[in-house]
């Protein structure tokens, strides 16, 4: 992620790419655009700019419900720190919520698209919303970033790099329950490529996540054939099966009948 999102991945593809696939496309939101610190050595081509100024001008970045309440069946799934993984949404224990509690948080309302950030005790999880997940909610913990005029897919790598990690660890504040505040992540900053060079960005960095569980999946099998081994070894050897035998050995009970048959003089000097 570091590689492509500071445009070495990427290097040989601008020096085959005509000129006008080079320009990186013009904020969602020209009043948010300030000068923002550069934390990498980013493309040349690329462009400097706070989290803010990629955001719908309609929508701002937030956090969503304060206080979920009780469970409530058939509720409004809201998706928690603990849903919201690195590059990753997990659905399977989202807590649902009251319709009317939900209601009075309509501007975190999802639609798909949108980039969620955990902004609340664990941090790290980075992710985009799937089209699947519209109309559902998210906790205080979390931050919807409803990006617009850029891939979402980028900015979610992005946001998830190890540089911008170090930037949001170095903004949040707390010691028993770390957060980031809103002001902070609007200012997270950004270094914008082309388009094209973004739609590249994706297709390969997805190319190798795709190889990467590839390996990993190979490493599992190994691993339970390994484990499946160990077992088989040891049996093995208890057994005698791992050396060659010499059929002219006596068996261990004829040496134990010759031990007990020695006296007491004897077996202490054999000790």
């Amino acid at each position: 992620l570091a590689a492509a999102c500071s445009g070495r991945l990427t290097a040989d593809w601008r020096e085959e790419a005509a000129l006008e696939d080079l320009s990186p496309p013009e904020p969602g939101n020209a009043n948010g655009v300030t000068e923002v610190e550069e934390i990498i050595d980013a493309a040349e081509p690329w462009r400097w700019l706070p989290l803010q100024a990629l955001c719908d001008p309609e929508r701002s970045i937030c956090y969503g419900v304060i206080k979920l309440g009780v469970e409530v069946t058939d509720g409004i799934p809201c998706l928690r720190t603990s849903d919201v993984k690195p590059l990753a949404i997990d659905t399977k224990g989202v807590k649902r919520i009251a319709p009317a509690i939900s209601n009075e948080y309509r501007r975190t309302l999802l639609r798909g698209g949108e980039v969620l950030v955990n902004v609340r005790g664990t941090l790290g999880g980075v992710a985009i919303v799937p089209d699947s997940l519209r109309g559902w909610n998210i906790s205080r913990e979390v931050a919807v970033v409803p990006v617009i005029g850029v891939l979402p897919k980028f900015v979610a790598f992005w946001i998830a790099s190890l540089p911008c990690q170090n930037w949001l660890s170095g903004v949040a504040k707390g010691v028993a329950y770390t957060g980031i505040n809103i002001a902070d992540l609007k200012l997270l900053p950004v270094a914008l490529p082309s388009l094209a060079e973004q739609r590249e960005i994706v297709r390969r960095v997805e190319s190798l996540f795709a190889r990467a569980d590839q390996i990993e999946s190979r490493l599992a099998v190994a691993q339970r054939q390994v484990d499946a081994l160990t077992p088989s070894l040891l049996a093995g050897a208890f057994a005698g099966k791992l050396v060659p035998q010499d059929p002219t050995d006596e068996p261990a009970s004829a040496l134990l009948e010759r031990m007990h048959s020695r006296s007491p003089d004897q077996k202490g000097r054999s000790k």
